[in-house]
Protein backbone atom coordinates (compact mmCIF):
# COMPACT_ATOMS: atom_id res chain seq x y z
CA UNK A 1 0.00 0.00 0.00
CA UNK A 2 1.14 3.52 -0.73
CA UNK A 3 0.27 6.62 1.22
CA UNK A 4 -1.54 8.22 -1.77
CA UNK A 5 -5.08 7.27 -0.61
CA UNK A 6 -4.25 8.52 2.88
CA UNK A 7 -2.90 11.79 1.49
CA UNK A 8 -5.99 12.26 -0.69
CA UNK A 9 -8.32 11.66 2.24
CA UNK A 10 -6.23 13.95 4.43
CA UNK A 11 -6.32 16.77 1.87
CA UNK A 12 -10.07 16.37 1.34
CA UNK A 13 -10.78 16.46 5.08
CA UNK A 14 -8.38 19.37 5.53
CA UNK A 15 -10.23 21.39 2.88
CA UNK A 16 -13.48 20.75 4.73
CA UNK A 17 -11.81 21.76 8.00
CA UNK A 18 -10.27 24.98 6.66
CA UNK A 19 -13.23 25.96 4.50
CA UNK A 20 -13.53 26.88 0.86
CA UNK A 21 -12.78 30.56 1.41
CA UNK A 22 -9.49 29.84 3.17
CA UNK A 23 -8.45 27.45 0.40
CA UNK A 24 -9.34 30.03 -2.28
CA UNK A 25 -7.28 32.64 -0.46
CA UNK A 26 -4.14 30.50 -0.89
CA UNK A 27 -1.93 31.06 -3.90
CA UNK A 28 -1.21 28.14 -6.24
CA UNK A 29 2.19 27.82 -4.57
CA UNK A 30 0.55 27.70 -1.13
CA UNK A 31 -1.89 25.03 -2.30
CA UNK A 32 0.95 22.90 -3.68
CA UNK A 33 2.77 23.32 -0.36
CA UNK A 34 -0.29 22.16 1.60
CA UNK A 35 -0.67 19.19 -0.75
CA UNK A 36 3.00 18.27 -0.30
CA UNK A 37 2.67 18.52 3.48
CA UNK A 38 -0.41 16.28 3.36
CA UNK A 39 1.68 13.77 1.40
CA UNK A 40 4.42 13.97 4.03
CA UNK A 41 1.91 13.58 6.86
CA UNK A 42 0.39 10.55 5.12
CA UNK A 43 3.86 9.01 4.74
CA UNK A 44 4.40 9.51 8.48
CA UNK A 45 1.05 7.92 9.30
CA UNK A 46 1.70 4.91 7.09
CA UNK A 47 5.19 4.43 8.54
CA UNK A 48 3.82 4.59 12.09
CA UNK A 49 1.04 2.11 11.36
CA UNK A 50 3.45 -0.25 9.61
CA UNK A 51 5.90 0.05 12.49
CA UNK A 52 3.31 -0.63 15.17
CA UNK A 53 3.18 3.01 16.23
CA UNK A 54 6.88 3.35 16.99
CA UNK A 55 8.98 5.86 15.05
CA UNK A 56 11.73 4.19 13.04
CA UNK A 57 14.43 6.08 14.93
CA UNK A 58 14.58 8.20 18.05
CA UNK A 59 13.34 11.68 17.31
CA UNK A 60 12.42 10.94 13.72
CA UNK A 61 8.71 11.60 14.27
CA UNK A 62 9.44 14.91 15.99
CA UNK A 63 11.86 15.86 13.22
CA UNK A 64 9.36 15.03 10.48
CA UNK A 65 6.59 16.97 12.22
CA UNK A 66 8.94 19.92 12.79
CA UNK A 67 9.81 19.90 9.08
CA UNK A 68 6.12 20.12 8.15
CA UNK A 69 5.57 22.87 10.73
CA UNK A 70 8.48 24.87 9.32
CA UNK A 71 7.15 24.55 5.77
CA UNK A 72 3.72 25.79 6.82
CA UNK A 73 4.82 28.53 9.24
CA UNK A 74 4.68 31.36 6.70
CA UNK A 75 1.33 30.21 5.37
CA UNK A 76 -0.13 30.00 8.87
CA UNK A 77 1.20 33.47 9.70
CA UNK A 78 -0.33 34.92 6.54
CA UNK A 79 -3.75 33.31 7.00
CA UNK A 80 -4.01 33.52 10.77
CA UNK A 81 -4.90 29.83 10.84
CA UNK A 82 -2.70 26.98 11.93
CA UNK A 83 -2.68 24.81 8.85
CA UNK A 84 -0.11 22.53 10.48
CA UNK A 85 -2.31 22.00 13.54
CA UNK A 86 -5.29 21.35 11.28
CA UNK A 87 -3.36 18.69 9.33
CA UNK A 88 -2.59 16.74 12.53
CA UNK A 89 -6.15 17.12 13.84
CA UNK A 90 -7.53 15.75 10.58
CA UNK A 91 -4.90 12.99 10.50
CA UNK A 92 -5.91 11.96 14.01
CA UNK A 93 -9.59 11.80 13.04
CA UNK A 94 -8.79 9.67 9.99
CA UNK A 95 -6.74 7.21 12.06
CA UNK A 96 -9.48 7.02 14.69
CA UNK A 97 -12.07 6.25 12.01
CA UNK A 98 -9.82 3.59 10.49
CA UNK A 99 -9.27 1.95 13.88
CA UNK A 100 -13.01 1.97 14.58
CA UNK A 101 -13.68 0.33 11.22
CA UNK A 102 -11.13 -2.40 11.94
CA UNK A 103 -12.68 -3.09 15.34
CA UNK A 104 -16.26 -3.12 14.05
Amino acid sequence: MTSKPIASALLSELLNHLGVEAWRSFSDTDRRLVEACCNDAADIQLALVAGGGAPTSAGSLAAEKAHIAAQLACLSAATGASVEKAIWEVASRLLTRAAAAVLA
